[in-house]
């Protein structure tokens, strides 16, 4: 048209149906910077009780099954007669500085994960409730006159709740990410089977804290899950829209970012999820 003329409704009308036709991309927020304090704190808990029981007379590097006795080492017989506050001292001591440092690198690389996916509160209590069931297990283990002490049954939870979550959205995982996965379960069986050809390694506490990891982590999806606000507001974004997150429970943006660099073999789920 002329200058100064009306332009055509056809044409008006048409470009306002194509605005409304093509969806404005959704733009991924840039990652946040999310700090694990529960996983900090838990760590820095089980290092401080080690510095402290040597201060207290153990050795550092191999201290002896009755001062670990003593000092609440978790006893069966004794445990379950009475004294079940063993079943928590326990998971804080450590049979020396080599074992600490292998519990630790578990906890602080799989506790980053698990903190992101559950939030603080629910990791704190997956991490006792997990670490609860391996002591238990121990204590009812039919071998006497073993004294077990140690974290692993925790740690073996923190990695049976990464489980849990993919087997709650097990529908919307990939072939990439199934392979990622493969990987993680390949770490765990490799972990099972040295303990069983081990000296050593109590497997009562590692198969109690991944039994009671991997439920906890069933439960605490779905208590958010249910728990969901009911406004529908969603603050997650799908990775590479093909793994759909519920709500609270699931991994946002930065959730993704912060995956990729807590464990690096599960780069393949980043990549995938940027194309």
């Amino acid at each position: 048209p002329a200058p100064g003329e009306p332009r055509p409704v056809e044409a008006a009308s048409a470009e306002a149906a194509l605005l409304e036709v093509v969806p404005a991309p959704v733009a991924i927020p840039p990652a946040t910077k999310h700090t694990p304090w529960v996983t900090y704190v838990l760590a820095a808990a089980n290092v401080g009780i080690w510095i402290l029981s040597i201060l207290l007379g153990a050795s550092a590097l191999d201290p002896s099954a009755q001062w670990l006795f003593e000092h609440g080492g978790n006893f069966g017989a004794v445990t379950l007669d009475g004294e079940e506050w063993r079943l928590f001292t326990s998971m804080f001591l450590h049979g020396g500085l080599l074992h600490l440092a292998m519990n630790m690198l578990g906890l602080i690389q799989g506790g980053r994960v698990v903190e992101r996916l559950y939030g603080r509160l629910g990791f704190a209590s997956l991490y006792v409730i997990a670490g609860l069931a391996g002591s238990l297990a121990s204590a009812l283990r039919p071998t006497a006159g073993v004294v077990s002490i140690g974290a692993s049954g925790a740690i073996f939870g923190v990695f049976a709740a990464i489980c849990a979550y993919f087997a709650v959205h097990r529908e919307r995982v990939d072939s990439a990410i199934a392979k990622e996965l493969q990987g993680l379960l390949a770490c765990i069986a490799y972990n099972v089977i040295f303990g069983l050809t081990s000296s050593g390694i109590d497997m009562y506490a590692h198969a109690g804290g991944f039994v009671g990891g991997f439920l906890c982590g069933i439960a605490l999806q779905r208590v958010a899950v249910t728990a969901a606000p009911a406004h529908g507001e969603d603050h997650h974004v799908a990775l590479g829209e093909r793994v759909a997150l519920a709500r609270d429970a699931e991994l946002d943006g930065a959730a993704l970012h912060y995956f990729e660099s807590a464990l690096p073999e599960f780069d393949a789920i980043a990549r995938s999820a940027t194309r």
